[in-house]
């Protein structure tokens, strides 16, 4: 697919698409000006695309990553210039997709895509890839450079692009990087309920990790830096962690970035220590302040919040409008205290919760315009309003707190023992079983800040009293087995975790032997409390509270003497000073390593705990093991000391100038030219657009010239080394901007599409090989005509515009025209016109015509259908050199010769009869148009008969085709459809004696007469016989017993001639018994259900085992439809779950492994309801009885099939193993387990009937076939 210049403009819309800073290993200026370039559009090509790849330096005097330009040959032979891609000219010969992507990767790091540390390789990375995708992978390696190129194709972009994402993901190494963000900043990187953040992990699939807020640190992690939020404009920054495969990390920085770059200018205030009555009714206000400042100050941004927790606003925007509006809230502020009023009412504290929780005080305050606020201690509530409006809400408040029934109970004991019992309910969700065995009934406890206050614990049961009541006193029956049975012990946290990993069979045993459950808090909370809790639910009737307390100090003693093992715990404080705590805060996890056995906690967090002294903010405090500790206060040591060298290396700073003009470009889009240099070189840039324009390199350069540049001061803050290369840089920018230059070109618009390339390919090398940017004109039609830079809309269709150095301009110029001669030479367009009605025989069925003719000529062709289908001819556009052109417009015009004068005709046919025109398989169609003189191959048969299909009319047949062929096809159908249409049932008696004699040995006699007289004939006992319909002629055949009676069906003429033959038979020889008479036949009823007709049937083996008896079977109705399970469509469970194929385990209803699925629905469901009565005849007793018995054993066989099981396999390959030698281990599998197997021909399904148990016995028996071993037997 060749990238149109609406879509390559798509890749120039920032003016500074040229890499501004390469990277430090270039050895050249020069070389620094062609490839920096080159590789940052690279990057900003891939960054656009959400995919980021390895830089690789270019060579670009390499022959073979460049290839030269080769010369035109002769149309026989194609060029082998870097412009003959001879795959592009004969692309429809592979088979097309929907979308085609690609994807570079430098150095493939295969250790990451493993399971389990085990290697794996590349191939298996790109299977699974593509088996979770579904896209077509391909790659590629280059020796030289290392690169690895994959190509990507299927009809789906998401698909291609979560591939790009799992191949980079597998296949890059992991790397963190940590980028800082001003705190005010951090919103918008979240966004609204985590929106954007989200998207950010779920687009590049990489970890981001911000710093918590206000949240103590816990084991294994370093507390964050005290958050001392001011009101200055220079905020404080925090630290963003990015984590995953190095381009996609990379990548989602680019993003991480942009959101900074577009907030950085904002500023944030707060109006802290608002009354906490009179922040609602100020923030009601927010509205119309808003509105007013905007109205002021119309290009301001302002957002406003508030928050009751906080007692604040905090005010987000352009400086001068957050300041207008910081003054309005103040005078609103003033303007609400004088006008708000309270009054108290009294109402019990477990009743505060309807009119405090959920959204109540909102609800209250939108209807009422009153806040109610909770005293920290009392039952009171304050309700704060404007005089006239406190009585009805009042009323309100009342109606709230008395809407629902109350049940307080207070746990038992001293405070020690309720909050040991709370800790109990906790860990064993006890109150959310209450919650589960009580729907209608709701438990909340006392909130932790009042049970600290008043000791006490409360439950508060909530619902209708009659529901409570059970309730209460499932807990109040709790607490009387707790009695006693609760014990605390202090083992300090850090010791707990050695406690758990090591001792953990020792716990447990504890349980086992003294029925004593151990409860250690969990670790974020890094608390030492340990609770002890004689197991109520397995104590023994009668045991005493004395009795407990013995076991609960057993089990105390042996975990106090574990602990004592455990290694020894110490903590250490260390005084840093606060400005270096950010270095060791931004290196704890490197500190703390992998097994988090250590606590570092800073300033005011270094708390080491009551009783002790309050911490400086210059602490720092470690503690853990003491090998950990000692370790720790080495490399903090370290790190505050490379901190303090790394602050006076970095303070090294250079100033220079250069032109203002060129700022905007080394700053690059939202920051990014300087960003790149301050993440690659560590340095800090200024620019300063108030230097002084008669000083300095450039101004000297200015003088004397009319309107002479005005220049910008430059200063670079870092490491010497890193300053000045980061100087050299922007100079050699500088440079390269003064010698740019800008050349218009004109070739045809119809060339710049092969000029372009497939996704740009073929622009792409020559902006990269010189430097430069190329720009197509696009015509006025096109959709995105006047969106592109400024200056693209002034560009003709037939104009290209080079911009770069004038080298480079130059290079690319020559290469360019030389490029469009080829394009010429090869791009040849032939148009002519064919008639419409010879289009659908040029594409062919499936396209499969057009495409041996674009195989074969190796050109491209274009088909312009007619909008009005009557339209005599249409369009066809053939692209390619001289000889493909050619080649293809013959072949298309001698296909389009065949039609001929072709008509199309439609004939009435029974739609009844349609399947006897087609026969299996289309046979007899294919036979009928061969012989009326029509084509032999099935691809020219296509089309010319076509039978109406579901949604059409029924009984319409249509025939398009050569006319002479057309009207033979007609003749003969509309014969056959007669003949179809006098064909009737007609009976004749002839003794069952006889019916053998006329049916002869395999059916041959029987066959014989039905060839000679064109007619079918149906016996007593064939299968179709009850099917047929009574014969018309049944009046004459009264005295006919059934068992004599014979059907035979065809038009009237051939009946009348079979029955004429039939009554010719042969009288039986003299020396056999004569033919028993009706009364001498013995018959019996069995009552046998529809549905059952299929299985007893076993394709007809039933029936002719009931025959070999001398037994004669009558049907009284057979099933219009035969009934046959079918395999339901796939679940999204069972598309879901994935394992091996080995992986035998019994699922409930549906399971699925690797390669393996199965699914199992009830027999029968669809079959039809009813009973036939079947009636057995025969001359003796004991046939009778022995055919009965088979009748009687197959109704039973198919009552327990009872279910249906689709076993469908990854591939047959296994199905000769199944299968075995002649059947032999189905044969086995159906002895064994007692269901009927049935092994797929066209499919890979394998079909189970049987009982439930059976099914899913001759299941695991064939999957342990597949890996070679043996079925189970019923016996296992």
């Amino acid at each position: 697919m060749s990238l149109s210049a609406a879509d390559l403009q798509k890749r120039h819309a920032l003016e500074g698409a040229p890499d501004p800073f390469p990277s430090l290993g270039e050895q050249d200026t020069n070389s620094s000006k062609v490839n920096g370039a080159s590789s940052s559009e690279h990057k900003h090509r891939a960054g656009s695309n959400k995919q980021v790849a390895k830089p690789v330096s270019l060579d670009t005097s390499s022959e073979a990553a460049f290839p030269s330009l080769g010369s035109a040959k002769t149309p026989t032979a194609a060029s082998s210039g870097g412009w003959s891609d001879v795959s592009r000219i004969k692309r429809a010969a592979v088979k097309t997709y929907g979308f085609t992507d690609s994807l570079d990767l430098g150095d493939i790091d295969l250790r990451t895509a493993g399971k389990d540390g085990k290697p794996t390789t590349l191939g298996d990375v790109m299977k699974t890839v593509m088996s979770k995708t579904g896209m077509i992978i391909e790659s590629s390696t280059q020796r030289k450079t290392g690169m690895t190129t994959f190509l990507i194709k299927g009809d789906s972009s998401h698909d291609a692009a979560k591939a790009k994402n799992l191949l980079t993901a597998m296949l890059s190494s992991r790397v963190t990087r940590v980028i800082d963000a001003p705190e005010s900043v951090l919103g918008a990187i979240v966004g609204t309920k985590g929106a954007t953040i989200t998207q950010l992990r779920e687009t590049h699939q990489v970890k981001i990790e911000l710093p918590p807020r206000k949240d103590p640190a816990s084991n294994g992690t370093a507390a964050q830096l005290p958050n001392n939020e001011d009101d200055k404009e220079d905020e404080p920054t925090a630290q963003i962690t990015v984590t995953g495969p190095a381009p996609l990390v990379e990548s989602a920085i680019v993003d991480l970035k942009a959101i900074i770059g577009t907030r950085a200018k904002k500023v944030t205030r707060r109006i802290k220590d608002v009354p906490e009555h009179v922040l609602p009714f100020v923030a009601s206000d927010i509205p119309s302040i808003e509105a007013k400042v905007l109205e002021a100050h119309p290009e301001a941004m302002i957002s406003i919040t508030s928050s009751r927790e906080d007692k604040e606003f905090s005010l987000y925007g352009d400086k001068v409008a957050v300041l207008a509006a910081m003054d309005q809230l103040q005078e609103a502020i003033e303007a609400w205290k004088p006008r708000l009023s309270s009054v108290t009412v009294t109402i019990p504290r477990s009743q505060h919760r309807f009119v405090l929780g959920g959204y109540g005080p909102e609800e209250l305050f939108e209807e009422s315009q009153v806040v109610v606020l909770a005293p920290q201690q009392g039952e009171g509530l304050a309700l704060w309003g404007e005089s006239a409006k406190l009585g009805a809400a009042l009323g309100v408040v009342l109606q709230k707190a008395s809407s629902q029934h109350v049940t307080s109970y207070d746990l038992p004991g001293k405070a020690e023992h309720a909050k040991q019992a709370h800790a109990y309910l906790v860990h064993t969700s006890y109150l959310d079983n209450i919650a589960y065995a009580h729907p209608d009934v709701t438990v909340h406890v006392t909130p932790d800040e009042e049970v600290e206050r008043t000791g006490k614990i409360s439950l508060d049961f909530v619902g209708d009293a009659a529901k409570v009541a059970p309730a209460v006193s499932e807990v109040k029956a709790l607490m009387k087995k707790l009695d006693g049975g609760l014990k605390g012990i202090e083992v300090d946290w850090l010791v707990t975790k050695f406690l758990v990993s090591r001792h953990d069979q020792k716990i447990k045993q504890f349980q086992e032997e003294h029925n004593v459950i151990v409860f250690f808090q969990p670790e974020e909370m890094e608390s030492s409390s340990v609770i002890l809790v004689h197991d109520p639910e397995k104590s023994p009737a009668g045991i005493s509270a004395s009795q407990k307390q013995k076991h609960l100090k057993e089990v105390a003693d042996h975990i106090l003497k574990l602990a004592s093992e455990a290694p020894a715990v110490k903590s250490e404080t260390m005084h840093v000073d606060k400005k270096w705590h950010s270095a060791v805060l931004g290196k704890t996890d490197e500190v703390i390593g992998g097994g988090g056995s250590l606590s570092i906690k800073v300033g005011s967090q270094a708390n080491l705990g009551v009783g002790k002294e309050p911490p400086a903010d210059d602490d720092i405090l470690i503690r853990g093991p003491v090998s950990e500790v000692d370790r720790a206060v080495k490399e903090i040591a370290k790190i505050v000391e490379d901190a303090k060298i790394d602050e006076i290396e970095t303070s090294y700073n250079i100033e220079f100038t250069i032109p203002r003009d060129y700022v905007g470009r080394i700053v690059g889009s939202q920051g990014a030219g300087v960003n790149k240099l301050r993440d690659t070189l560590n340095v800090r840039v200024d620019f300063d657009d108030e230097a002084d324009d008669t000083k300095g390199e450039w101004a000297e350069k200015g003088k004397g010239k009319k309107g002479a540049a005005k220049n910008s001061k430059v200063k670079i803050t870092g490491r010497k080394q890193n300053a000045d290369e980061a100087k050299k840089r922007i100079l050699d920018l500088v440079d390269k901007y003064a010698d740019e230059t800008s050349e218009t070109l004109r070739i045809p618009h119809q060339y710049h599409s092969g000029l372009i390339g497939a996704s740009g390919k073929y622009v792409t090398r020559l902006e990269d090989k010189y430097g430069v940017k190329i720009t197509y004109g696009r015509e006025q039609n096109d959709e995105s005509y006047g969106t592109g830079p400024k200056g693209r809309e002034n560009l003709k269709a037939d104009e290209v515009l080079i911009k770069g150095g004038r080298k480079g301009v130059a290079g690319a110029k020559a290469e360019l025209l030389e490029a469009a001669e080829f394009e010429k030479s090869n791009n040849l367009s032939v148009t002519f016109n064919v008639p419409t009605r010879s289009i659908s025989r040029i594409v062919g069925k499936g396209g499969a015509s057009i495409n041996d003719i674009k195989n074969q000529t190796g050109a491209q062709i274009d088909i312009d259908r007619a909008e009005d289908s009557s339209a005599g001819t249409s369009t066809i556009t053939v692209r390619g050199d001289a000889g493909a052109t050619k080649d293809a417009k013959a072949a298309i015009l001698a296909v389009a010769a065949e039609f001929g004068d072709e008509i199309e005709e439609t004939i009435y046919i029974e739609s009844k009869y349609h399947r006897n025109f087609i026969g299996k398989g289309g046979e007899t169609l294919r036979e009928l148009i061969t012989k009326v003189g029509g084509p032999t191959d099935p691809k020219q048969q296509a089309g010319l008969v076509h039978f109406p299909r579901q949604g059409e009319s029924p009984d319409e047949v249509h025939l398009r085709g050569d006319k002479s062929l057309v009207n033979k096809l007609k003749k003969e159908l509309e014969t056959m459809a007669a003949t179809f249409r006098d064909r009737v049932v007609m009976g004749v008696g002839v003794p069952a004696a006889q019916h053998r004699t006329l049916i002869g040995r395999g059916g041959q006699h029987l066959n014989d007469l039905q060839s000679k007289t064109s007619t079918q004939i149906w016996f007593p006992g064939s299968r179709a016989y009850g099917s047929v319909g009574d014969p018309e002629n049944i009046s004459a055949l009264n005295d006919v017993v059934p068992e004599d009676l014979v059907k035979v069906f065809g038009s009237k003429a051939a009946c009348e001639a079979a029955i004429a033959e039939l009554s010719k038979a042969p009288v039986a020889p003299a020396q056999r018994a004569p033919r028993p008479t009706v009364q001498e036949q013995l018959a019996r009823t069995i009552s046998v259900p529809l549905k059952y007709h299929n299985v007893i049937h076993q394709q007809g083996n039933f029936f002719r085992n009931i025959r070999s008896l001398g037994v004669f079977l009558d049907q009284s109705q057979i099933p219009e439809v035969s009934y046959t399970p079918t395999r339901p469509a796939p679940t999204p469970v069972v598309a879901a779950i994935s394992s091996r194929i080995d992986d035998v385990d019994e699922e409930p209803e549906t399971a699925s492994t690797d390669g393996v699925e199965w699914q199992v629905i009830p027999n029968y469901q669809d079959a039809p309801e009813g009973d036939a009565e079947w009636v057995l005849r025969a001359r003796e007793e004991e046939a009778l009885d022995s055919a009965e018995r088979m009748l009687r054993m197959a109704i039973e066989h198919a009552e327990s099939a009872s279910h249906v099981g689709f076993l469908t396999v990854a591939d047959r390959s296994a199905f000769p193993r199944i299968v075995g030698t002649k059947g032999a281990n189905v044969s086995r599998i159906r002895a064994e387990t007692g269901a009927d197997v049935t092994v797929g021909k066209s499919d890979n399904t394998i079909v189970i009937i049987g009982s439930e148990d059976a099914i899913e016995l001759a299941k695991a028996a064939i999957l342990q076939t597949v890996q070679g071993g043996k079925g189970p037997r019923r016996s296992d």
